[in-house]
């Protein structure tokens, strides 16, 4: 009986103990985030890490492999919020950004370098209010399209071509890379007659159905899809350059 009560008051002591752990592990801060992986990772892979330099060095990691990982682990879904209540304080409200903050400071930490963490934080920030501003200006531009051309008329359309595939398809960028500049030895020009337009959720988020009368290029699809002349397609008109 003793055994068994002996047992069980042991089993007991393993599970909290796991528990704690499990609850333990999830850091509080940045310093308990690079304290981590100094504890868990191997000598090895610590000085594999350290070895190259920062921005390869984050990059190889950040978009999968422990990127992901610190992102579904510490960061996103329905767990402790202790982590994402110090970025956020900070100002940093970004999975991605906090995943790099954590890995380039870890790297930095590994090579005796100062962290930096305020300049960090300052570039996340000036990068999102790059993306916001851009993100106003093209949707005023698309506003004033949407209310300048009238259905039925005759409108040109200007679009990059991406041949990173070795294929031509027709794209639109997205900020914060909206501007561009027309190539006409590659990009697509479209002449059109505008069919129908509308909006999607809210009068900020305009389209133009159009009828193709014109391309300058045969051989490139549109977002994918093959289109040729006298089909009718839709386009978002933010980020579209249109005249």
């Amino acid at each position: 009986m003793k055994l068994i009560i002996t047992t069980l008051l042991i089993f007991v002591c393993i599970i909290n103990f796991t528990s704690t752990y499990a609850q333990d592990r999830l850091p509080r801060n940045l310093d308990d985030a690079i304290s981590y992986f100094k504890q868990h990772w191997s000598k090895k892979k610590l000085e594999d890490f350290r070895a190259k330099p920062e921005n390869k060095a984050v990059v190889e990691l950040h978009s999968f492999g422990t990127g992901l990982w610190i992102r579904n682990t510490w960061i996103r879904g329905n767990r402790d919020t202790v982590l994402t209540n110090f970025f956020s304080a900070l100002g940093v409200h970004s999975a991605d950004d906090m995943s790099s903050i954590i890995l380039t400071s870890l790297h930095r930490s590994l090579n005796n370098k100062k962290i930096n963490l305020h300049t960090q934080v300052e570039n996340c920030k000036a990068y999102w209010n790059t993306i916001m501003d851009c993100e106003d200006k093209a949707t005023k531009n698309a506003v004033l399209i949407y209310n300048k051309y009238k259905t039925g008329r005759i409108v040109t359309i200007y679009m990059p071509v991406d041949n990173s595939d070795n294929s031509k398809n027709a794209v639109q960028y997205g900020c914060p890379t909206s501007e561009w500049t027309f190539n006409p030895k590659n990009d697509l020009l479209i002449k059109a007659i505008i069919v129908e337009k509308y909006f999607i959720n809210n009068k900020s988020n305009v389209f133009f159905k159009v009828q193709i009368t014109n391309m300058n290029r045969k051989d490139t699809k549109i977002f994918l899809k093959e289109v040729k002349v006298g089909d009718t397609t839709d386009f978002s008109l933010s980020g579209l350059k249109i005249r």
